[in-house]
């Protein structure tokens, strides 16, 4: 799909595991590990509406998070990553409901902390999850698409323009994921998401 460089590091798989268990399992929480001990920051915030349909989303809603950040690495102990996002989309159709869910992962480099404000480096890829959840709550994931850094437009060292545009057509069952702010123009794809 797209190529990868060294910019282009790849997420602890532990870390990508406890992400998706979190959007399997349809919760939202945020997470900090430290010495290799999950420590749970938030989980299911109590206002947890619905995304609206009609709605243009972005990669993180922090009314449905899920977060995992662990950081530790450097001298100074502010290298790590941070795996953040979650539920952008949800549409009811039938018995089911289908789901968008968007994460940024970010890997940050441990840097000198002076001057205090300045905006740590790091480079940023992201992920998308479309999944369809039975009425018992479990869930597949029909499709995924990853967006490695090195395909990312940055507006400066901390800021990309990620946009991402989903349209179901309930009638024909059709899903459609459009995403912008990549250096190869918009990406869009459509699949047939009912049996």
């Amino acid at each position: 799909m797209f190529g990868c460089t060294p910019s282009d590091a790849t997420q602890p798989a532990s870390l990508d595991s406890l992400w998706k268990k979190y959007m399997l399992d349809g919760a939202f929480v945020i997470i900090s590990i430290e010495d290799n001990k999950p420590s749970i920051r938030m989980e299911n915030p109590s206002k947890s509406a619905d995304p609206y349909e009609e709605e243009i989303t972005f990669p993180t809603l922090m009314s449905h998070p899920i977060s995992v950040l662990q950081l530790g690495e450097g001298i100074f102990g502010n290298g790590g990553w941070a795996l953040d996002g979650g539920l952008l989309r949800r549409v009811r159709d039938r018995e089911s409901t289908i789901e968008l869910y968007g994460k940024r992962i970010a890997r940050r480099y441990s840097y000198v902390p002076f001057p205090p404000d300045r905006n740590p480096p790091q480079a940023r890829s992201y992920e998308v999850f479309l999944l369809r959840r039975n009425s018992v709550g479990h869930a597949t994931i029909l499709r995924e698409w990853k967006f490695p850094a090195s395909t990312i437009i940055q507006k400066n060292p901390t800021q990309t323009r990620i946009k991402i545009e989903f349209r179901y057509e309930k009638v024909q069952g059709i899903a459609t994921i459009t995403i912008s702010g990549l250096k190869r123009g918009s990406f869009k794809d459509s699949l047939v998401v009912r049996d």
